[in-house]
């Protein structure tokens, strides 16, 4: 295990701050001069204030003991405001062999998100990414989906629970198509309903590699069931995932009925 701090609550509010974790359960030292970093820095927040001073000064101490090989970052939970966006960003600009980005409930103005877009053309060995409960939908999607443009290694995008809509998807439409190796697209918990939908049909279209795609919770109907169907009976091993939307036994049993034709 690496190197770790755990702050108590009546002092810093801070649930646990994890600075390096060695996968390979290496000491810092040795896993520094050569082992396999997997995660950098998970910070659980309890309460609504921005990141506390001395979280920061952990931040910039594990900044400047960043291996070089740092592979996987994920940051959950957190309240920040734009001073502690500025610190990941630092964060990340020294992480160009980054190849998983976790960001869950991790509060975010107009200002950071345009930020991010700009982050992320730079993240070019990138495959996962998670931007999820992070209300994206508040804000204009055109900065981010430029920064998804540069994510041509991407293989799994989770973008659940952001309020996103059928038009705002289509904003992101343009750096979602340059994801050519994208496999798994997970949209759950938003309001993408029937149009949505069919804007994901048409991003099916385009991106060939795509095998497993989730929609759950969506109020996605039967329209939108009918722009999907083709897709699974049409590409081998497509698993597309409507559960919970606007869809009667029937039209579940044809969606089901369209898995096994595709499969057998």
């Amino acid at each position: 295990m690496g190197a770790s701090c755990n702050c108590s609550k009546s002092t810093d509010n801070i649930k646990e701050v994890v600075a390096v974790t060695s996968p390979s359960g290496l000491p810092r030292s040795a896993a520094a001069e050569g082992g396999s970093i997997e995660d950098l820095a998970v910070y659980k927040r309890d309460n609504t204030s921005s990141m506390h001073k001395k979280v920061l000064e952990l931040y910039s101490t594990a900044l400047l003991q960043t291996p070089p090989g740092l592979t996987s970052f994920k940051l959950t939970t957190l309240k920040a405001k734009d001073k502690d966006w500025a610190h990941l960003f630092v964060l990340l600009t020294h992480c160009g062999r980054l190849q998983r980005l976790h960001l869950w409930k991790v509060t975010i103005s107009a200002k950071s998100l345009d930020q991010l877009g700009n982050q992320l053309v730079a993240l070019t060995q990138l495959e996962y990414l998670m931007l999820a409960d992070m209300s994206l939908a508040s804000y204009d999607l055109t900065r981010l989906s430029d920064g998804f443009k540069g994510l041509v290694r991407m293989r799994e995008l989770i973008l659940t629970v952001n309020y996103i809509s059928a038009d705002h998807l289509t904003v992101l439409l343009p750096g979602l198509m340059m994801m050519r190796d994208l496999e798994v697209l997970v949209l759950d918990e938003n309001e993408l309903g029937n149009k949505g939908s069919e804007v994901v049909a048409g991003l099916l279209e385009k991106l060939k590699r795509v095998r497993d795609v989730s929609l759950k919770f969506n109020s996605v109907g039967h329209k939108g069931l009918v722009a999907l169907v083709p897709w699974v009976t049409r590409r081998r091993g497509l698993v597309v995932r409507l559960d919970g939307n606007d869809l009667n036994d029937d039209e579940y049993d044809l969606l089901e009925q369209a898995h096994l034709d595709a499969s057998a």
